[in-house]
């Protein structure tokens, strides 16, 4: 981590535009352990407590294959079908709150839960 004198002339540099960018950019903000491993998989597990940031976590990954990637189908898995929407889509961690209003993601969500 660079000292704080020199994160402030960084933070100083950057335009309002850069610095709001940035304020989404969860390769920055994310620690280590939240962000996708390496490699070529198909399933990412995160099996972890209360806190950890697993709704924030998906959420981010969501948007970065939709933005990034164009991916256009995706599956959001939840024990309720009411826990999709309520968490993992309009919830304080969700995809809404975690995507700038000029980068919503654009995709078909399908939804499976316990309930189904």
């Amino acid at each position: 981590m660079l000292p704080k004198a020199q994160q402030a002339k960084i933070l100083k540099s950057l335009s309002d535009q850069e610095l709001e960018a940035l304020e989404y950019d969860w390769l920055t903000w994310g620690r280590e352990n939240q962000l996708p491993p390496p490699g070529n998989w198909r399933v990412w597990l995160l099996l972890a407590g209360r806190g950890f940031g697993k709704t924030r976590t998906g959420a981010e990954w969501i948007r970065h294959q939709v933005n990034r990637h164009k991916r256009r189908r995706v599956a959001l898995v939840a024990p309720a079908a009411a826990d999709v929407r309520d968490v993992m889509v309009e919830g304080e961690s969700g995809i809404l709150a975690i995507s700038p209003e000029w980068e919503r993601p654009r995709a078909t969500a399908t939804t499976y839960s316990a309930e189904d």
